[in-house]
């Protein structure tokens, strides 16, 4: 029974695919020449950025500092120049296409919609295995103020006399002052609050 329902749901989203080729071609043809500007933004920037050498440094010639700075340039100029333009495209084209469907279109969407979330609200999901939130990046910060007040924040990788082991030791470190100055007062709290 619900394999059937399951089959008719798809079906009708292939119909609903068919009846919409065109759109459903401008979305793939823009998410292509979104990727290919990407890829060419990404291409320009390292050419041409002086943080990384003109695309020439080897990696011992970079430190913490020119890492950080390049990602930080490297999202801002493909937020720029592809990712800003590709959501003025697709939005603007979402919303005409949206609007000029029929009422009759737009109730069948809805409907395939509520079906799906129906489905996905029956199958038990492994929460363990969802997300990875951000204590990575929490993490990473922190192992960037360890190196900065280590005062290695600009130093070559290169010319670290620990060499990547250096990094390692940083990383442990954070997770050393994570853990004295946000896990131990929780402990603390919390076994104040069941005494008493």
């Amino acid at each position: 029974m619900e394999n059937n329902k399951e089959e008719k749901v798809k079906y009708q989203w292939q119909k609903l695919l068919r009846k919409h080729k065109k759109a459903l071609s401008a979305l793939v043809v823009g998410a292509i020449i979104g990727f290919i500007g990407f890829t060419l933004v990404m291409i320009w920037f390292i050419e041409s950025s002086p943080l990384g050498g003109y695309g020439k440094w080897t990696f011992d010639r970079w430190s913490l500092e020119n890492v950080v700075g390049f990602l930080m340039l490297s999202i801002v100029w493909e937020l720029l120049l592809v990712g800003i333009p590709a959501i003025a495209f697709f939005g603007v084209f979402g919303y005409l296409w949206w609007t000029n469907l029929s009422d009759e279109t737009k109730e069948e969407f809805k409907s395939l919609d509520a079906d799906s979330k129906l489905k996905k609200g029956k199958k038990t999901q492994n929460k363990k295995y969802q997300s990875g939130g951000g204590g990575s990046f929490f993490l990473f910060i922190v192992m960037c103020i360890m190196v900065a007040i280590d005062g290695n924040w600009s130093t070559r990788f290169g010319d670290l006399s620990q060499g990547y082991s250096y990094f390692i030791y940083a990383y442990m470190f954070g997770m050393m002052w994570i853990g004295i100055i946000i896990v131990i007062p929780i402990v603390i709290a919390v076994v104040i609050y069941y005494l008493t």
